[in-house]
């Protein structure tokens, strides 16, 4: 009986030695070989698809000091594992402010929550909590410099100071610093060139044409190798129209409406934009996008290349060109007259020049990259990949992270067709209570019936 009881304790003692040694190796295992899965459904838990292209092209080691409070490490560990997880060569260290405040001085750090990046020799300091501002940072690195965006100012465009006013572009201005842009105004009514080292012009919503100096202006920076955006709303601009048609996107002035799809709690002059045609600055856009009172687009044949459509509404919209019969509910689109849809509402073109490669991008409105409007859909995500094709930043074009701002919107982010609202409130409002009533009146008169 005891050799019988030895020999089960020797077994137990080498199932449990056993059970130790699978959980070491699969805990070195998962140590060397870190797997993440992110089940959420705004993958809160993961890098964004634009910070994974930074970091795909990142090859050198990238070197980060984050200096933390005993308050918020916890946070500021999650944060970087979502970028260790991400990429092998991402080197953190965390350190209490309060324990190495010479080693903070040395690096330039003067407050908590704040962490250093290194790459290649170069160095920036960011925001450890948040997940954009160290993508931004790793964008700045990897690029070098901040990217000069200018926009044109002088006839009536976005106020980019605005944040609190529906129409105002502050919100689309911060997304653009946020991404390491450094943004900026360009006043070319009293003559001059569009400074050098300029990335990007974006002309957004201009109520008065330029002048023929300043479109001669915009068109010597683009034969230079220079990025242009026209975010132009259906008013008349001959001499921003004919700067976009010489080099093969007609914007004639008409106006874009869509009764059979239009947005619930709005006019038809508010159109989705659910069409995305094969071009890569579209290459991750999923997402259809909202505009509000756009002009028609029609690319074509350039003096130097071929223009595509990028966006369009559905096959329901209509493009008119009489603006009083289009306010009209009842006025039907006359086919003889007015073009029916899809029809293109954004477009772009680029063509080889002495000094690399010009691009324009057209989009037929301007609000839907207002405060209003610009997180609503995939608002942001089109126009953030429109500025990031325009100045040749491939790695930048894709699914960004949900915005950390609210924005005063005139709509639900819920956006649905007055048709969809229809059913919906068909449903839920009409038809539900009513399922629940007759439910109801039959037990009560079967149990009435029965005695």
């Amino acid at each position: 009986m005891k050799v019988v009881a030895s020999r089960q304790w020797l077994q137990l003692a080498l199932l449990v030695a056993l059970a130790f040694g699978v959980a070491g190796f699969t805990q070195a295992l998962a140590e060397r070989h870190s797997v993440r899965w992110d089940l959420t459904p705004s993958r809160v838990f993961s890098v964004s698809e634009v910070t994974r292209n930074v970091l795909r092209m990142m090859s050198a080691p990238i070197e980060v000091i984050a200096f933390t409070s005993k308050d918020d490490a916890a946070q500021v560990t999650d944060v970087m594992g979502l970028f260790r997880g991400a990429a092998p060569n991402f080197h953190y260290e965390l350190l209490d402010l309060d324990r190495h405040p010479g080693r903070a001085r040395e690096e330039g750090i003067d407050r908590y929550g704040k962490a250093v990046l290194r790459y290649q020799g170069r160095k920036v300091i960011v925001d450890a909590e948040r997940e954009q501002a160290i993508g931004a940072g790793l964008t700045l690195l990897l690029r070098g410099r901040p990217t000069r965006v200018l926009f044109l100012e002088g006839h009536g465009e976005r106020a980019l100071q605005e944040f609190s006013a529906p129409i105002g572009y502050g919100q689309f201005r911060q997304a653009l610093e946020q991404e390491s842009d450094a943004v900026g105004t360009l006043n070319l009514l009293k003559g001059g060139e569009v400074p050098e080292a300029t990335d990007l012009v974006i002309v957004a919503g201009p109520k008065s044409d330029v002048l023929e100096a300043e479109s001669d202006a915009l068109e010597r920076y683009l034969q230079g190798g220079g990025h242009l955006m026209l975010l132009i709303d259906p008013v008349p601009l001959p001499n921003l129209c004919r700067l976009a048609a010489r080099h093969g996107i007609e914007a004639p002035l008409d106006i874009v409406v869509d009764r059979s799809n239009q947005v619930l709690g709005s006019d038809p002059y508010t159109i989705p934009v659910p069409t995305y045609l094969s071009h890569p600055l579209t290459a991750s856009s999923n997402t259809p996008a909202l505009f509000a009172v756009a002009r028609s687009l029609q690319p074509g044949q350039g003096a130097e290349s071929r223009a595509s459509a990028v966006a369009a509404s559905y096959p329901d919209a209509w493009a008119i060109r009489d603006f009083e019969r289009a306010a009209k509910p009842s006025e039907p689109p006359d086919p003889g007259r007015d073009r029916q849809g899809p029809i293109a509402v954004m477009a772009a073109v680029s063509w080889p020049v002495q000094k690399g490669e010009a691009r324009l991008v057209v989009a037929g409105d301007s609000d839907f990259a207002a405060n209003s409007f610009l997180d609503l859909l995939g608002n942001r995500a089109l126009v953030l990949n429109a500025v990031a094709w325009s100045v040749s930043a491939a790695e930048l074009i894709g699914a960004r992270s949900p915005s950390e701002v609210q924005a005063l919107r005139p709509l639900s982010p819920l956006v649905l067709s007055t048709r969809a609202g229809h059913a919906l409130f068909l449903g839920l409002v009409v038809l539900q209570p009513m399922l629940v009533l007759a439910v109801g009146t039959t037990i009560a008169l079967r149990r009435r019936w029965r005695g």
